[in-house]
């Protein structure tokens, strides 16, 4: 069978798996507030990268080895680690509990499904007449690189930020703390009225920024495959291992001495590859060598010299 004909049973049978992936991981964690542990994370990360190789060998067996590189490959492309580091910011600036996190990136899941669907099949050429978008997002990648360098106290400046954000946005002014009180939830109710949460805010921050993390990087899938099935599968699964990855690195963060130097690097490194989006290709397997050892640079930095964060603790600490 030619890559080319893969039938529409495929994409139901995917689907399905998808669907079931997603159910068991429901039923594994409490339903009730829940703050990820290291063994929970662990346990995730395995289902879902797991989950990607089962796909790959049937991919393989199937359709042939080819067309299990091609999936690889855009499985690879796709593991941008740039996600993670800004998890952890979104989640600081609108202070969202860490018991909430897996409540707002497993939402994401659901959006992210349909938005790489209609990417994917929109093609490159659609995708292209969006990339300008994608150095905008890079400026402020690497503006917010210079702030974190210049300002010492992390956490006050986003928690000034998250302050000033949500009373413009939630419209709530001098209501902020009574929504607080119910951060629980998207949408809370303050003297009779409806109005959005900064858990919801935090919500639309992450699928703002994983589709300029799309529009960036989907164009070099194309150049793996123009399979849509192929390239959906890989950039879905890479997107949800991505998050259990982010509950991993939340764990290890009290022992992350240098998280600032790793967030500040790796947000110039990401920043300028965007700003210079369509001026020079970055191959996707190169932007993800530079993070991975950005990350593993300062991880090793950390286990040879530990101790207190210079500038207080890391990004993803206790709200």
């Amino acid at each position: 069978m030619e890559v080319s004909d893969i039938p529409l049973a495929a994409w139901a049978v995917f689907f399905a798996l998808l669907g079931l992936l997603l159910i068991v991981e429901l039923a594994a964690f409490p339903r009730a507030e829940h703050i990820v542990r290291l063994r929970e994370a662990e346990a995730l990360a395995v289902l879902w990268v797991g989950a990607a190789v089962v796909v790959g060998l049937a991919i393989a067996a199937w359709l042939g080895s080819e067309a299990g590189v091609m999936y690889g490959t855009a499985y690879l492309k796709s593991l941008d680690l740039g996600h993670v580091l800004v998890f952890a910011v979104v989640f600081e600036a609108f202070l969202v509990p860490r018991q909430d996190e897996r409540r707002v990136l497993f939402w994401g899941v659901l959006v992210a499904i349909p938005v790489r669907l209609v990417l994917i099949f929109a093609g490159a050429a659609a995708v292209a007449a969006y990339t300008w978008v994608v150095p905008l997002f890079g400026v402020f990648l690497m503006a917010s690189a210079v702030r974190l360098a210049r300002v010492p106290d992390f956490h006050g400046m986003v928690r000034h930020d998250a302050e000033r954000i949500s009373r413009r946005l939630t419209r709530v002014g001098g209501h902020l703390p009574a929504v607080r009180l119910q951060s629980d939830r998207f949408i809370a109710r303050v003297d009779g009225r409806l109005v959005i949460t900064p858990l919801l805010l935090a919500l639309v921050a992450v699928e703002l920024a994983d589709l300029f993390f799309s529009v960036d990087s989907l164009p070099g899938l194309y150049a793996v495959s123009d399979e849509p099935f192929l390239l959906f599968a890989a950039n879905i699964l890479a997107t949800i291992a991505l998050r259990a990855l982010y509950f991993v690195a939340e764990n290890f963060q009290d022992r992350y001495r240098f998280w600032r130097e790793g967030l500040i690097a790796t947000l110039v490194f990401v920043g300028a590859k965007m700003i210079l989006d369509g001026v020079i290709y970055v191959d996707p397997l190169l932007s993800l060598a530079v993070v991975g050892g950005i990350v593993g640079l300062t991880l090793v930095a950390s286990w040879l010299w530990p101790g207190g964060p210079p500038g207080g603790s890391g990004p993803t600490s206790p709200r």
